[in-house]
C-alpha cells in the first residue's frame, strides 16, 4: 500500500533470496562485458566496415567518353600539325594535356574555372584570334571542343596520352584520300561559262574571266591602246621593254593573228626562261 513502511524479511526469506541476488550480480559484469563497445587497443583491434567506393564523376566520365570519340580526333586533325612537334607555333603545343594547359607565347591556354574565357575556346571561334587559320572548323567541332572543356578536359592514359603526329618520311603515301588532291586528278575540259556580255569574250578564257567578273557585279577595264598593250607583254613575259622597231611592226600588223605571233614569239624567247627560271 502506497505509504507504508518497507516489509522486513524473515529469515527464511533472506536465506533463500541472497543466493539469487549474488547470482545475479556475478552475471551483472558478463552483460556489460558483451554490450559495452572496445576502447583502447582494442578499438584499433576492432574490424572497421569499409568504406564506400568513390563513384566517378559523371562530368569526367562524359569528358572521357567526348575525348576518346571526338575531340581526339579533332586535335589531331586541325592543331597538331602546327602545334606538335619539337618546335610548336606560339609555342603552344596541343599534343598533351599538360602542354595544353601551359599554353604558348600568348598566355596560359585554358582556364577550366571559365571556359568561355579560355583563349583556345576564343581562337577555334575565331573571336580576335583565328585557328586554325586555314579556316574555321565545322559547328560541330567546335561545339565538340568547347563541351570537352567546360567539363575540365579529362585526358585519359594510355594511348591516347599523345596526339604526336606520326614522323613521315619520303613522298606521301599512296592512297584514296591523298588521291582526292588536285594534282592528281585527270585533266578534264570543263564547258565554256555562259556570260552576259557575249561581245567582250573574244576566247573561251575570256569566257571565265568575264564569269567571274559578272558574279561580283564588276565590268572589265576598257581596251588600251596597242602600244600600252604590247609593252605589258614584254614586261610580263621577259621582264624587258620592246624595242621602238618591234612596237611599229605589231603597230603595222593589222592580221587577226597578230597579238597571238607576239606572245608566240615571247615565249620561245630565251629571255622568257632567265626572267622565270630567277624564281
Amino acid at each position: 500500500m502506497a505509504g507504508s513502511a518497507p516489509k522486513k524479511l524473515t529469515g527464511i526469506e533472506r536465506r533463500f533470496l541472497a543466493p539469487a541476488l549474488g547470482a545475479a550480480l556475478l552475471a551483472a559484469p558478463l552483460v556489460m562485458a558483451v554490450t559495452t563497445p572496445a576502447v583502447g587497443d582494442d578499438a584499433a583491434k576492432a574490424p572497421k566496415a569499409a568504406a564506400p567506393a568513390t563513384a566517378v564523376a559523371p562530368a569526367a566520365t562524359e569528358g572521357i567518353k567526348l575525348f576518346e570519340s571526338q575531340v581526339a580526333a579533332i586535335l589531331k586533325e586541325e592543331c597538331a600539325a602546327c602545334h606538335g612537334g619539337d618546335k610548336p607555333q606560339g609555342g603552344l603545343s596541343v599534343t598533351t594535356r599538360a602542354a595544353l594547359l601551359k599554353g604558348g607565347t600568348s598566355g596560359k591556354s585554358l582556364d577550366l574555372a571559365k571556359p568561355e574565357a579560355s583563349l583556345f575556346i576564343q581562337a577555334i571561334n575565331y573571336h580576335g584570334r583565328r585557328m586554325p587559320p586555314k579556316g574555321k572548323m565545322a559547328p560541330a567541332k567546335i561545339a565538340a571542343l568547347t563541351r570537352w572543356v567546360q567539363l575540365g578536359a579529362p585526358w585519359p592514359e594510355g594511348k591516347l596520352a599523345s596526339l604526336e603526329p606520326e614522323a613521315h618520311h619520303g613522298p606521301p603515301p599512296v592512297n584514296a584520300a591523298n588521291m582526292k588532291f588536285w594534282s592528281y586528278q585527270p585533266v578534264r575540259r570543263p564547258a565554256i561559262p555562259v556570260v552576259k556580255d557575249t561581245q567582250w569574250a573574244k576566247s573561251p578564257m575570256d569566257a571565265f574571266i568575264l564569269k567571274k567578273l559578272e558574279a561580283k557585279g564588276l565590268r572589265p577595264n576598257p581596251s588600251v591602246d596597242r602600244t600600252s598593250l604590247i609593252r605589258r607583254a614584254y614586261y610580263d613575259l621577259i621582264g624587258l621593254p620592246p624595242t621602238p622597231e618591234q612596237v611599229k611592226a605589231f603597230m603595222d600588223d593589222r592580221s587577226p593573228r597578230a597579238w597571238e605571233k607576239v606572245i608566240d614569239e615571247l615565249l620561245a624567247s630565251p629571255h622568257y626562261g632567265e626572267k622565270w627560271g630567277r624564281h
